[in-house]
């Protein structure tokens, strides 16, 4: 369970480690206006084994669904909780709710 007040870090999966620049941007707006410290990081699905150090909690895109097994297996193996973002919220670019979901992963206080 996270520190109420410590920062959260989430790391946002998708297939070029680009596209996903909106929604960590709206994710952070979301934050902000929670009052929370948030850092939103994105990698590329062949990048994650570098990337989840101090990560809390990671969200993949789902244009990398196809691999999500093997992206939440190497999570698991870092001790990092793993989910796929819902179509809906990655297309509508909604940040509260990448933000909850990021937070229910990393046990965070709501």
């Amino acid at each position: 369970m996270m520190r109420a007040g410590s920062a959260v870090k989430v790391l946002l999966v998708c297939s070029a480690g680009m596209s996903t620049s909106l929604l960590a941007q709206a994710m952070q707006a979301a934050a902000a206006a929670q009052g929370r410290a948030l850092e939103v990081v994105s990698a590329s699905a062949s990048e994650l084994p570098e990337a989840l150090e101090g990560v809390a909690a990671a969200l993949v895109a789902p244009q990398v669904r196809h691999r999500f097994s093997h992206l939440v297996a190497l999570c698991q193996e870092a001790g990092v909780g793993a989910a796929l973002i819902e179509p809906q919220v990655y297309g509508r670019v909604d940040g509260p709710a990448a933000l909850a979901q990021a937070l229910a992963l990393a046990g965070a206080q709501p």
